[in-house]
């Protein structure tokens, strides 16, 4: 994969799907950077049990942010927790131009954390407001 990075990657791309691949999460917050900052048309990716973590998904906002021409994103079997799932539906309600998110296998809710809801009771608004606008309500 270094190989590849260090080519660059096509600025055009239909698809990057890494399903279950064995990287390092340094590796995925580099191609995550290096494709915000090529500028890389793709239309669908897919990051599917690839162990991302709060680091990626600081990464992968700006990418989301920067790529008019993603159509499909597949983040399920992640285990992202509710904060980094908070920082995605922000990012996720302001594109207009996506037709398929894929957040199955996620961690949604504070419940199924370990932690007491009553302090993220703010989150949980916020998450509910951003689903109602997500759907065309206020």
């Amino acid at each position: 994969m270094l190989k590849i990075l260090d080519r660059g990657v096509a600025r055009s791309l239909e698809e990057l799907r890494l399903v279950k691949c064995q990287t390092t999460p340094e590796l995925i917050a580099d191609m995550l950077d290096f494709m915000t900052e090529a500028g890389t048309y793709i239309s669908k990716l897919g990051l599917v049990q690839a162990q991302l973590a709060s680091y990626h998904v600081s990464k992968l906002v700006p990418f989301i942010g920067a790529s008019p021409s993603l159509k499909e994103l597949d983040l399920s079997w992640n285990n992202l927790c509710p904060s980094d799932m908070l920082e995605l539906s922000r990012c996720l309600a302001q594109n207009r131009q996506l037709h398929f998110v894929n957040l199955s296998w996620n961690c949604l809710s504070h419940m199924q954390r370990d932690m007491p809801l009553n302090d993220h009771v703010e989150e949980e608004e916020e998450m509910k407001r951003l689903e109602n606008k997500w759907h065309g309500g206020k």
